[in-house]
């Protein structure tokens, strides 16, 4: 037992030690395919605008170079006048900073600019497109970088592309542009700008080339062969060859707010010149419900084509939509059976909200999926992840991801939502995970935080040197439900105790993973956690629990 006066004689040290230290909740209990298990560090916060609320940052999207530098753009209301802006960060150091002051990319005072993209070349060029609202249309914006972001070009509608674009429903929200650039298949680098589209007086998915490094582009024309339906959600990816691969949500009736949409592929071997004359049906069940939102890639270990998509196939109507998936081992001609993305264990008919797919995938084949859910507390949506293996053909249980509070609620077909940018590398034969995301849990507007997290084969540490306590503050109501000490030894005992030095736990690590947790059930305040080991190692450190 501690005495209450050593407690106190820490008390007011361990004070000023910064609260925010946020990890992730331990694996589910199906292993990873990694082995071991995911550790998360500590949250850094990407956006610099001053204090912790009143201004809205969203919409983040992010992308690895090949040196792990960390590029980010996201959408901002600085402020408060209810026009974002577009802004710009960069981390050098693999997550630990991000740039300051952020750089502003979009320069009108008086229009939104929204739902940002970005893409990075093999030289350290990047480029980014938005759309922004300008006299009852929507304008696609382009802008790029030379000098690896330090400085950026002055933002420009596409130029030699017209957009046409006139929805602006909670729905039908513009054109969602997406960029993807290819610079390792050919001597020319390839800059693609796919979007949604109604010049013909239906909306379709357009797509655009530059070949002069964003200079200007060419209209190639329209991707789809759905010309009396409505199309959205357009996303591009390209694989080492060349080849274009283009996904979307396709109506088949219905009306422009809920067109019954099917998940369609299409392909280019021309950069982008022609696409196939049919698009190919991705989804297996064609009852009229709620589809959208897919993500592709392509598993560059063996040529496979990976989609994500959200799918009300269980729930029926425009409910609690799942995440289904199938892949492709015939560059996209044909697509296998749909599986299920999302289990929350145990799972088999539990039904909750799960939007906006992002998908990446590791040098070794390994497929990773982030979105936003609810299935541990009714109306607070978190980050959720999960992993898939081509040579497994199934996906692991859903796990929460470093504590992470994005909202109560995902709007209509969860339109408040942004996909959130999970991506996954190995460093130093490590499999590494990134993720850009807006979170509430510090500001009620939203911030923008990074958070790194590796996989570790074993927990169990021979010492106290590694070791972490989260979510630092600990707060229920944003979704919590445990405080999780990681990096102990195999054998550890772990005390919390009040500010007057009450004992108000003890908890015993006996089992050899190295990891403990606390339910956290008293009061709001300040808490202190003693640990030791039988080395005769002592760690003290501060709680906080806020309800």
């Amino acid at each position: 037992m501690v005495c209450c006066a050593k407690i106190w004689s820490m008390v007011s040290a361990l004070l000023i030690v910064p609260v925010f230290q946020t990890q992730a909740k331990p694996p589910p209990q199906d292993p990873l395919p990694w082995g071991g298990k995911i550790v998360f560090g500590y949250w850094v916060r990407v956006d610099d605008a001053p204090g912790f609320s009143t201004h809205a940052a969203d919409h983040p999207i992010t992308v690895l170079d090949d040196s792990l530098n960390i590029y980010v753009v996201w959408q901002d209301d600085r402020g408060n006048d209810a026009f974002y802006d577009i802004y710009f960060a960069i981390s050098r150091d693999t997550g630990t900073t991000f740039t300051t002051p952020n750089i502003p990319l979009s320069s009108s005072p008086d229009t939104n600019d929204i739902n940002p993209w970005l893409d990075v070349d093999s030289e350290g060029n990047i480029y980014v497109v938005w759309q922004s609202w300008i006299d009852n249309m929507w304008k696609i914006y382009f802008t790029q970088s030379t000098d690896g972001g330090l400085s950026f070009t002055t933002a420009d509608t596409l130029r030699g592309v017209q957009v046409v674009n006139d929805f602006d429903s909670g729905v039908n929200f513009g054109p969602q542009p997406k960029i993807a650039v290819d610079s390792w298949s050919d001597t020319t680098t390839y800059i693609y700008v796919v979007w949604a589209d109604n010049r013909t007086g239906s909306i379709q998915i357009r797509i655009a080339y530059s070949t002069d490094g964003g200079n200007n582009f060419q209209d190639l024309g329209i991707v789809d062969n759905n010309p009396s339906s409505v199309n959205r959600h357009p996303y591009i990816s390209l694989d080492d060859s060349g080849w274009v691969y283009v996904a979307w949500a396709g109506g088949t009736g219905g009306s422009n707010q809920d067109p019954h949409p099917y998940i369609y592929f299409n392909k280019s071997n021309d950069h982008g010149q022609t696409f196939m004359g049919v698009d190919v049906k991705v989804n297996d069940e064609d009852t009229q419900h709620y589809r959208g939102n897919p993500a592709v890639l392509v598993n560059r270990n063996n040529g496979n084509i990976l989609m994500c998509w959200e799918d009300s196939r269980r729930a029926g109507g425009n409910a609690n939509p799942d995440l289904w998936f199938a892949s492709s081992a015939d560059a996209g001609s044909t697509f296998s059976a749909n599986v299920r993305v999302n289990w929350w264990d145990p799972d088999t008919s539990l039904r909750y909200e799960n939007f906006r797919p992002d998908i990446s995938i590791d040098p070794t084949g390994i497929m990773v999926v982030g979105w936003h859910s609810n299935p541990a507390v009714s109306g607070t949506f978190g980050i959720y992840m999960t992993a898939y293996s081509d040579s497994l053909g199934s996906f692991i249980s859903s796990q929460s991801l470093a504590n992470t509070y994005t909202g109560t609620s995902g709007g209509n077909f969860g339109n408040a939502f942004y996909p959130p940018s999970l991506k996954v590398a190995l460093v130093d034969t490590v499999t590494n995970f990134f993720l850009v995301w807006q979170d509430f849990s510090e500001d009620p507007s939203g911030n923008i935080y990074f958070v790194r997290g590796w996989v570790v084969k074993t927990l169990a540490a021979p010492n106290l040197d590694n070791l972490k306590v989260y979510p630092i503050p600990y707060k229920p109501y944003v979704g919590h439900q445990r405080i999780y000490f990681s990096g102990l030894t195999g054998e550890a005992t772990v005390r919390i105790y009040d500010i007057s030095g009450n004992l108000v736990e003890e908890i015993e690590e006996r089992d050899g993973d190295g990891s403990a947790t606390w339910d956290g059930d008293v009061a709001s305040g300040i808490y202190i956690y003693y640990i030791s080991n039988p080395q005769g190692e002592k760690k003290l450190g501060k709680l906080s629990v806020i309800r």
